[in-house]
């Protein structure tokens, strides 16, 4: 019995070894896992960082962008109205021009017909003269 009971302890103290053995390895394991989860955590909250930032440029770059689509849109409507109005400057230029060449037409006119009738009395006045 005695030496049943050694061999009994020493097949306990061969498991208890087997036990310890592996529970070491499982102790390894669990901090290499750890290590690894440290890891990713700290990989995925740089990753998040990162794109954070990244988000924040991107916002800030489209409002810089949506200010400066309204300025130009500004500016195109500015434009637009500056052209509307010399057109219609150049319109209202056009028609003072036609106007003023009409009523130059009609001085013109009037003064042949005045300057004829002037002719016509001269000749007049000399037939009668002459006569």
């Amino acid at each position: 019995m005695e030496e049943t009971l050694s061999v009994e302890i020493q097949t306990l103290k061969s498991a208890l070894g087997r036990t310890d053995g592996l529970r070491i390895e499982l102790d390894k394991e669990r901090a290499r896992r750890t290590r690894l989860e440290e890891g990713e955590l700290r990989q995925q909250r740089e990753a998040l960082a990162t794109a954070r930032r990244e988000a924040a440029a991107a916002a800030d770059d489209r409002n810089r962008l949506e200010t400066r689509v309204t300025d130009l849109r500004s500016r195109a409507a500015n434009l637009q109205q500056e052209l509307d109005n010399s057109m219609a400057v150049q319109t209202d230029f056009v028609k003072l021009s036609q106007s003023l060449q009409m009523e130059l037409e009609k001085i013109r006119q009037s003064e042949k017909e005045v300057s004829g009738v002037s002719v016509a009395d001269e000749r007049a006045n000399r037939h009668q003269s002459n006569s």
